[in-house]
């Protein structure tokens, strides 16, 4: 066996002992990646990301936030698409405001469609 030198970036090299390690411990995948280490795919992942990074957020307003296009991503293959750097970004600029104005109306809206749910179903009984 001849010694190779095999030279890599440290976020390369860090992906590959990750995924040998959820090989080896017989567990899922880790969030796919694109090419580019930056990005992440998918919405839970995304909120996984932030929740380890210390910004607490829930799937279902991230996802409410999603729809009210107050997220910045992209869509790759008919999947969501998440800069890091741009989540972070938000996510920061997100703690700094002190009011919740952005999301009161979506969530109002919300409330609204359940309250019509559950009179139309009241009248259906």
């Amino acid at each position: 066996m001849t010694d190779t030198i095999i030279m890599t970036t440290e976020s390369k090299l860090l992906e590959l002992i990750e995924t040998a390690m959820y090989r080896f411990m017989n567990m899922r995948e880790p969030a796919k990646k694109t090419p580019e280490t930056n990005n992440i795919t998918g919405a839970k992942y995304a909120v996984d990301y932030l929740n380890a990074n210390g910004y607490k957020i829930a799937k279902t307003r991230f996802n409410e936030y999603i729809g009210a296009g107050l997220i910045p991503y992209s869509r790759f293959g008919g999947q969501l698409l998440f800069d890091k750097r741009e989540l972070l970004s938000w996510a920061e600029r997100k703690r700094q405001k002190t009011g919740k104005s952005e999301i009161a109306p979506v969530i109002a809206r919300s409330a609204q469609r359940r309250l019509k749910n559950r009179q139309t179903d009241k009248l259906k009984s």
